[in-house]
């Protein structure tokens, strides 16, 4: 198998001011449990290092009014099942998972991502958590979660969708670091579907150029777009095997070289466990 580009590959996250929070595994879906970490030496709040404890999350985002098991209790007396577990050297962890926690689908944990912060079972008041407030809590964490799939240059749109359904591919041409492939006004892809680990493509890599169905339409701003329902397009898959995932490869007409395609080749899987739907 090919080797999956950027973020497709592992959910890479992007912390706004938490830098300190870890996520396992690196490759995760809303429907996966999963074990935050947050390292409270980097934060702010120099009263809660070496704590012993208990200390306790609090979270708001993708959604703050949640199912009371998982609900964050009062200020002054956080819920116990949100009590974090000290894993050493300042460490705290909460294992979840992401849509039972929250109850939420997966999409609305892409579209929201994830605030909280650590604090003691009484939060306390009357200023920060430095050495002369009242309070004993981090700073808030915001964590983007980007969609699998997705990244900067090529991406789908929608982000998960079965077989039968309309996929959107896009190239962004203006996210380009390749010299030798910007500036494009005409784009190719080589089309391939797999299903059950046997690959139909449309076209050999050497024959695209020569297949109009190839063409992706420029959107304009260096933006081109690839649109198949894959269950019609890709003609080759025998009656009764359901395709799994997609394999496409931006490249030029004219392609003599590995200079005149994408360094990536953008895997996408189908179906409801791609986006954690359905779990």
């Amino acid at each position: 198998m090919k080797k999956l580009i950027g973020i497709i590959a592992t959910f890479g996250f992007v912390y706004t001011g938490s830098s300190q929070i870890t996520i396992e595994p690196e490759e995760w879906l809303p429907c996966d449990e999963i074990t935050i970490t947050i390292d409270i030496t980097e934060g702010d709040c120099e009263k809660l290092i070496n704590d012993p404890g208990p200390l306790y999350l609090w979270t708001w985002k993708p959604k703050e009014s949640r199912a009371a098991e998982f609900a964050n209790g009062q200020w002054n007396n956080s819920n116990e099942e949100l009590k974090m577990t000290n894993v050493g050297s300042n460490l705290w962890s909460y294992t979840m998972v992401p849509t039972e926690f929250y109850g939420v689908d997966a999409s609305v944990i892409y579209a929201e991502g994830f605030a909280m912060l650590v604090k003691k079972k009484d939060g306390g008041g009357g200023g920060d958590c430095s050495a002369g407030g009242g309070e004993f809590k981090t700073s808030d964490y915001t964590l983007l979660i980007p969609p699998p799939f997705e990244s900067a240059k090529l991406f789908a749109r929608p982000k998960a969708v079965f077989s039968n359904d309309i996929f959107n591919f896009y190239y962004d041409n203006s996210e380009e670091e390749k010299v030798s492939m910007q500036n494009l006004n005409e784009v190719y892809v080589y089309a391939s579907a797999f299903a059950g680990g046997v690959e139909y493509p449309i076209s050999t890599m050497e024959n695209v150029g020569s297949n109009p169905a190839l063409k992706m339409t420029n959107l304009g701003n260096g933006q081109f777009i690839f649109s198949v329902i894959p269950d019609d397009f890709f003609t080759g898959v025998p009656d009764g095997v359901e395709i799994d995932q997609l394999l496409f490869i931006a490249r030029k007409k004219e392609m003599n070289s590995s200079d005149d395609r994408v360094d990536e080749d953008a895997f996408f899987e189908l179906g409801c466990d791609a986006a954690g739907g359905g779990c």
